[in-house]
């Protein structure tokens, strides 16, 4: 959602319009070809798609573009091969641009590296790097003095330990910050950490409609685009665990409530936000003034999809008005 909302900072300044091309932008991502299944040998079947991916895409996650951490398919393995998430932005949209897309655009909803070519996008479109952008517009205005990009050496023993689970079921330290370059890294999708309390203010710019203490990044309106569903009719939203989500459709880099009974919790319709891979969850209900930051961290899912549930119910069970 950071990232998304350095985007729409541009977006207000007339830069760009969601029905854009990304490659009007990104030359590199131009003329991109459709995967059309595997031939012999597990050669890639190649296709023109009906059309290429627009800005809108790649907020809404139906650009076409995957992540390519698990899967058989051709096209998965090309993703871990050019190794996309290995690099800088500018490199990960150049190893993009070789790739095919894996659905025709605006037809499937796949959770991506949609959010990095966002970032790239930033860069491109302000002439400023990602990183120094969101420190400059959104870091440092809003006094998130706890927010960073990657794990720096010197807050290194103020972060949490990420686990996951061993074969025996046992809680294992994950080492997923030790990673080269994890120090500094800088994506779209993931690299920014944050202590509750500052990605609480960030949310509170978001259900205040874009102001917080003075200092305004986004317009009303702006706000009400982010948060209405963009999804196209028959386009369903993934859930953590695999098949769709009920209730629930996606906006502009954010989940978003559209039917509370569909979904299943007390939240109300036009809620939004988002989770995050080790567990940490946040939710924005601007009808209620209502903003929840929920941080664990531990890798996989159900427990944090199923957590995160509960702490909606329980957060909302507390409104006795």
């Amino acid at each position: 959602p950071i990232t998304s909302v350095a985007l729409l900072m541009l977006y207000e300044e007339g830069r760009f319009q969601l029905s854009d091309p990304v490659a009007k932008y990104l030359p590199e991502l131009a003329n991109l070809k459709l995967y059309s299944g595997d031939g012999p040998g597990g050669r890639m079947i190649l296709k023109d798609p009906a059309r290429q991916p627009t800005i809108e895409d790649v907020f809404r996650h139906t650009a076409g573009f995957l992540y390519g951490m698990g899967g058989s398919r051709g096209i998965d393995k090309a993703y871990r091969e050019a190794n996309v998430l290995g690099g800088t932005l500018a490199d990960l949209t150049r190893r993009l641009g070789t790739l095919p897309l894996a659905y025709e655009p605006g037809t499937q909803w796949v959770y991506s590296v949609s959010h990095d070519v966002q970032a790239r996008l930033v860069e491109v479109i302000s002439g400023v790097p990602f990183d120094e952008f969101v420190r400059r517009r959104i870091i440092e205005p809003l006094g998130l003095k706890h927010m960073f990009f990657g794990r720096p050496d010197a807050v290194k023993e103020q972060f949490a330990v990420i686990y996951g689970v061993d074969p025996a079921g046992k809680l294992v330290p994950s080492g997923a910050l030790d990673a080269p370059g994890a120090a500094s890294k800088v994506l779209g999708g993931f690299s920014i950490s944050a202590n509750a309390a500052d990605y609480g203010r960030f949310a509170q710019m978001l259900v205040n409609s874009g102001e917080l203490d003075g200092v305004r990044l986004l317009s009303r309106k702006t706000i009400d685009l982010m948060d209405s569903n963009h999804l196209p009719e028959g386009v369903a939203r993934g859930g953590a665990n695999g098949g769709t989500v009920r209730g629930e459709g996606y906006g502009l880099g954010v989940r978003v409530v559209t039917d509370p009974a569909q979904a299943g919790n007390l939240t109300s319709a036009g809620t939004f936000g988002w989770s995050g891979a080790a567990g940490t969850h946040f939710f924005v209900d601007r009808a209620e003034d209502l903003v929840a930051v929920f941080m664990i961290q531990k890798m996989g899912a159900p427990d944090g999809a199923a957590m995160a549930a509960e702490f909606e119910t329980l957060v909302y069970q507390a409104i006795v008005d």
